[in-house]
């Protein structure tokens, strides 16, 4: 059973298979939100079916569970296929199930799996958490520093109608404006602030509002991002290195094995020539 089973996992028809089930899954997923109907529950559970059955193939193709258990993708599939299976009548609680659905939903993730790219993107992305931490930490200060300045300087000098009837002082406290600041950030309409700090007469020096304004931008949008970019660069590079080094390491291993039986081939047929 367990050579029968390796020899299906290793079969490239066996991955496309299951790379098409993951897609089709991911599909119905979106298309049960809008569209309850019978048919749609019932090839979900033919496909869960089938997910449980790729799993205990996997299972059994391994040398040993320890091998399998290995994998954090494995891990990752059967805590899936396995609340999948948890029928949603046992739950009361309304926000607990909302949480279970939106836990079912992750079952798209698997589409990671299905592609080794993705999977490389997804370790990079992880590897980047601590880096992305300390940079948005300091965009955060940036933001917060800035924030105290355009307080200090433009309090009570400009207005921003809403869009909902409101107008707002972007600069009336600290928290108004770090999140005006925010808006400079992320580029939207942000020489709208400019211009409407320039409309008041008691602004004197507009270069001081145009310095301002380009002085952020320039140190969050260019240099700050541009750290980020730098840090999943780098992050990116070290896995390929890494993967890299596996897939020689492996190939080491077999090119090592072969030598040993070539050395073993030889001996032998050198033993049955003497004789």
């Amino acid at each position: 059973m367990n050579n029968l089973m390796k020899r299906l996992i290793s079969l490239p028809a066996f991955d496309y298979a299951i790379t098409l089930l993951i897609i089709v899954n991911s599909i119905l997923i979106g298309v049960e939100l809008d569209y309850e109907h019978a048919l749609v529950r019932f090839l979900q559970d033919i496909i869960l079916f089938v997910f449980t059955l790729e799993i205990a193939a996997r299972w059994i193709g391994k040398s040993s569970a320890k091998e399998y258990l290995q994998s954090g993708w494995n891990w990752f599939d059967i805590f899936l296929v396995a609340i999948a299976y948890v029928p949603e009548s046992l739950i009361d609680n309304n926000e607990l199930l909302l949480a279970f659905r939106i836990l079912r939903v992750f079952r798209v993730v698997r589409l990671l799996k299905a592609f080794p790219e993705l999977q490389v993107i997804a370790k990079v992305l992880l590897r980047s958490i601590l880096s992305l931490i300390y940079v948005c930490a300091l965009v955060l200060l940036a933001v917060y520093l800035y924030a105290v300045m355009g307080v200090i300087l433009f309090r009570g000098k400009s207005e921003v109608i809403t869009g909902v009837g409101a107008i707002k002082d972007p600069f009336a406290s600290v928290p108004e404006a770090m999140f005006s600041m925010f808006r400079v950030l992320t580029g939207e309409d942000w020489t709208d602030l400019r211009y409407d700090l320039l409309n008041n007469e008691s602004i004197v020096y507009d270069g001081m509002v145009t310095f301002f304004f380009l002085s952020f931008f320039i140190l969050s949008a260019f240099l700050l991002i541009n750290i980020v970019v730098g840090a999943v660069v780098n992050n990116y590079d070290q896995v390929m290195a890494e993967d890299k080094g596996k897939d020689e390491n492996e190939i080491a291993i077999i090119v090592s094995k072969l030598d040993s039986m070539q050395t073993k081939l030889e001996s032998l047929l050198e033993k049955r020539g003497a004789k």
